[in-house]
């Protein structure tokens, strides 16, 4: 169900147990936050990779979309979503839509209680963004020279 239309539009899905800790490995979020080894993800606070200014946010959002999950007649089904800035290895930090459905115990038994959904925003990597609009070696005239604006002379 819920993993299923995660999976559909989400680059990753995280299970978090009931203190938001990564419930598992998780390769396609250790891809997205360049961390190398995904089982060094599990139990870790998902919230670590959330940029500072906007970890309060975070917070907020899962403890308002967990109750009105158990509000809700479908709960497993009542998807929530907030758009974040998260921040990977070095410093990394990429816009992000976060997807949450609050799931309660897992079928095999387990303390899994949310489903997050990652959906990296294409446009938008930094710190390194101003490197990615220096024009390419081909379009300077001379190395390290910009091309020449014609002089009103």
């Amino acid at each position: 169900g819920s993993r299923r239309m995660l999976s559909i539009f989400c680059d990753a899905i995280v299970e978090l147990d009931e203190t938001q800790e990564i419930s598992g490995p998780c390769p396609k979020l250790a891809g997205m936050l360049m961390t190398g080894s995904s089982a060094a993800l599990a139990g870790r606070n998902l919230a670590e990779f959330v940029v500072d200014q906007d970890k309060d946010r975070f917070h907020q959002f899962l403890i308002c979309s967990m109750a009105a999950s158990q509000q809700s007649e479908m709960s497993s089904s009542a998807l929530s979503t907030v758009h974040l800035r998260m921040q990977g290895a070095a410093g990394l930090q990429f816009e992000a839509d976060v997807f949450h459905v609050f799931i309660g115990g897992s079928a095999s038994g387990g303390s899994v209680q949310h489903l997050v959904g990652i959906r990296e925003q294409e446009h938008a990597r930094g710190p390194m963004d101003e490197y990615a609009l220096t024009p390419p070696a081909s379009l300077v005239n001379d190395v390290g020279a910009a091309p020449s604006e014609p002089s009103e002379s």
